[in-house]
């Protein structure tokens, strides 16, 4: 092995360790960078999907509150009238109504807990953006 002078050593070693030191601090100022890239395309991504979120249980809400109104509709008509062919027709119509409420509050349970998961993760995400 080649003996080099002890200033050539101490010349070579402040470069390589001057060149580390370059690179950690490009490496840290990226990573800060890319840090702040990532919360803002986190953060919008996360506003729409709320968006998204928040219209489709409205959505379902109306559908249900004009269900219920199209049910209460049909109660009356079948209290109204005495002919026996229309009280089945409204009866199978309600049927029908209740069926399709069900599935409306069934998907509007399974929407509005998907808020709640979002916003859980969203949390997380930001807890562990704020600390790295």
């Amino acid at each position: 092995m080649a003996h080099f002078p002890p200033e050539w050593v101490a010349h070579f070693n402040r470069i390589f360790q001057h060149k580390l030191l370059e690179e950690k601090l490009d490496s840290i100022s990226i990573q800060a960078d890319l840090h702040d890239s990532f919360r803002k395309v986190l953060s919008d991504l996360s506003e729409q999907e709320q968006r998204v979120q928040d219209s489709t249980v409205i959505l379902y809400k109306k559908e249900l509150t004009k269900i219920e109104k199209q049910t209460h509709r049909l109660q009356e008509r079948i209290i109204d009238t005495d002919e026996p062919e229309l009280v089945t027709l409204y009866e199978k119509k309600m049927k029908g109504l209740i069926k399709e409420k069900m599935v409306l509050t069934e998907k509007s349970e399974s929407a509005e807990f998907t808020v709640r998961n979002t916003l859980r993760t969203r949390g997380d995400a930001k807890y562990i953006l704020l600390n790295p």
